[in-house]
């Protein structure tokens, strides 16, 4: 989803990126949709942490292979592979080729998505919704 509705010239308008309502800058959340978010509790946290920090080399090597090896090999072994990353409680929503990664929620977190993704810059793990 595109967060820049409107770009004219100094007057940008943006939207929230949860309900869609005005906001002032890019990315920013509305107000009200802030209050409703759902936070990530710590320990859910911490799995997903040590779940990242367990397997942020192997999530780079896959994305390192994938680049070099797209041409000859089957995306499926690659999901098999990128499931195997995904921390305890967790259900695996989507993997992408690019950015390479994975897509999961959390039980106990409703409505949070999380990601770990790999480019040729580097790993990271974020929460997406």
């Amino acid at each position: 989803m595109n967060n820049q509705v409107m770009n004219v010239g100094r007057n940008s308008q943006f939207t929230c990126r949860h309900c869609g309502a005005a906001v002032s800058a890019k990315g920013r959340i509305h107000t009200s949709c802030a209050a409703k978010r759902t936070i990530t509790p710590p320990e859910v946290r911490a799995r997903i942490d040590a779940a990242f920090l367990k397997n942020a080399d192997r999530l780079g090597y896959l994305q390192s292979r994938w680049a070099d090896e797209s041409e000859h090999e089957d995306w499926t072994e690659y999901i098999d592979a990128l499931m195997m990353l995904v921390p305890e409680g967790g259900k695996v929503l989507s993997t992408s080729k690019r950015p390479f990664g994975i897509t999961f929620s959390m039980d106990g977190v409703v409505g949070a998505m999380y990601s770990f993704r790999a480019t040729s810059n580097g790993v990271q793990w974020t929460r997406t919704k």
